[in-house]
């Protein structure tokens, strides 16, 4: 089987709410890139999804799933009984072929592609076009789909053989995925698609070479209007962030690399473009990594105007540099830079007071203190959780442009500071000064557009947030 090897050669303002952040791990992302999110790739975004057709009824001889099916001159009826087979089904291995359409990039990557406004990972049915038409091919035999039609997949449907999975591929490379309710109105995807029934339901697999993987990418974390060198440092973050998740096998228990949620990275949320398109082909096959392999090239929407020199661990430390002024920092005009908001102890029953435990070096809180009225007290770990636990007490958020935002599932960021606030001498809450949107761990969109600008290339953009880091070109070994 093929490796992913390194040879020492060589998030509009309000999209990227949503886009950056799902680049966190997947256990603590649900949310963003942001809330999506990576947080999805815009809080405020409407989402859009394809007409569903009726579906197809699977009876017993499947006569109305076949059409024009695929015969081998064996006397076996409308299907081939043996079909090119998986050789990997019995050995774990559920990679097919490497890339098929001519990319150095090395082996596909495989995206589960999630449940309708990324709800969930099975799908209780699934519904496939193809312009060109398209094959089914599982242990029962083969079939083809004539161009425009649709058919319907469900746990029910016969065609699926013993081992429970089925392998599509269109003419033209492209598939119509309709009811996924993306933000973008095509429903395109390139590449294969692998459906796998489970007791949960169905797994859609969507398997493609890491280049093309990286065009539904880009665009989804980072709006194609930015400039073209931000728009390459975005790439490379995004090839070096998916060629660590393949290595790993991060979601193997479902039979993929990746899934193409803010749990990893957006995928095919917003429309290709000619901008993000020419960034991938411009930094194609390279990577970030250090010494002991490729980094874990985080990303996320918006700074509070970090400086990797400081240490900004320290209470009073840290409160005074997010008080000041900060018009050096790149971002300190975008709206998120500096927000606030309020912090009621009545909307936390039983808690008589809260406190910074710990800050990182890079002043986001890590550990948050919770008193209780009865004396006793736990510990809130982790910005995420942080940043969730805190936004179910707290009031309307308001941005340094006065624009304002409510119900927010997370705070903006973990880099705030809570001020107490009292009523006839008795602790009533907090008001929360805080910075940037996103968890802060490696690049600044917003800081690399604004870098962009002031014409830096991607390379000094990406040694700016990963000034360790080496790019290298990514290939087979």
């Amino acid at each position: 089987m093929k490796k992913i090897v390194i040879l020492c050669g060589c998030i509009a303002v309000v999209l990227l709410l949503g886009f950056a952040d799902g680049v966190m791990q997947k256990k603590r992302m649900t949310e963003e890139t942001m809330q999506t999110k990576r947080d999805t790739a815009d809080p405020e975004a409407e989402s859009g999804g394809g007409e569903r057709t009726a579906a197809v009824t699977d009876g017993a001889d499947n006569g109305d799933f076949r059409t024009n099916p695929a015969t081998d001159g064996a006397d076996d009826g409308d299907f081939r009984r043996n079909p090119a087979t998986d050789d990997s089904t019995d050995d774990g291995d559920f990679r097919r072929n490497s890339a098929t359409d001519g990319s150095d990039a090395g082996e596909d990557i495989r995206v589960l592609i999630k449940t309708a406004g990324f709800a969930g990972e099975y799908h209780e049915e699934i519904a496939v076009s193809s312009a060109s038409g398209f094959s089914v091919s599982g242990e029962s035999g083969v079939w083809q789909v004539q161009g425009g039609e649709t058919r319907i997949f469900t746990a029910q449907s016969e065609v699926f053989g013993s081992d429970g999975v089925l392998y599509l591929e269109a003419e033209n490379g492209q598939f119509e995925i309709h009811g996924l309710q993306r933000a973008r109105p095509s429903e395109t995807y390139e590449g294969r698609l692998e459906i796998r029934r489970m007791e949960e339901g169905l797994l859609l697999i969507n398997e493609l070479s890491l280049e093309r993987y990286l065009c539904g990418v880009v665009p989804s974390e980072m709006p194609s209007s930015y400039p073209e060198e931000a728009l390459k440092a975005q790439a490379v973050c995004a090839r070096t962030y998916a060629a660590k998740r393949m290595r790993e096998e991060s979601a193997s228990a479902f039979f993929a690399d990746v899934d193409d949620s803010v749990s990893y990275q957006v995928y095919n949320n917003q429309e290709h473009s000619q901008a993000a398109d020419n960034a991938v082909a411009a930094t194609a096959g390279r990577v970030l990594a250090e010494a002991d392999g490729l980094i874990d090239a985080l990303y996320y929407s918006t700074s509070c105007g970090l400086d990797l020199h400081m240490d900004l661990s320290g209470e009073t430390v840290f409160a005074a540099f997010l008080q000041t002024d900060g018009t050096r920092a790149y971002e300190a005009g975008e709206p998120w830079y500096r927000w606030q908001t309020e912090i009621s102890l009545a909307d936390l029953p039983g808690v008589l007071a809260l406190t910074v435990q710990e800050r990182q070096e890079s002043g986001v809180i890590e550990k948050l203190e919770v008193t209780y009225e009865n004396g006793g007290s736990a510990v809130v770990e982790g910005e995420y959780e942080i940043r969730k636990y805190l936004a179910g007490a707290a009031g309307a958020v308001t941005l340094q442009d006065g624009e304002i935002f409510t119900e927010m599932e997370l705070l903006p960021s973990a880099f705030c500071i809570l001020q107490p606030q009292y009523r006839e001498g008795d602790l009533t809450g907090y008001r929360v000064l805080g910075g940037g949107y996103g968890h802060g761990n490696g690049m600044s969109q917003n800081g690399a557009k604004h870098m962009a600008e002031e014409g830096l290339d991607y390379q000094e953009i990406l040694h700016n947030y990963y000034e360790d880091a080496e790019l290298l070109s990514l290939s087979e070994e």
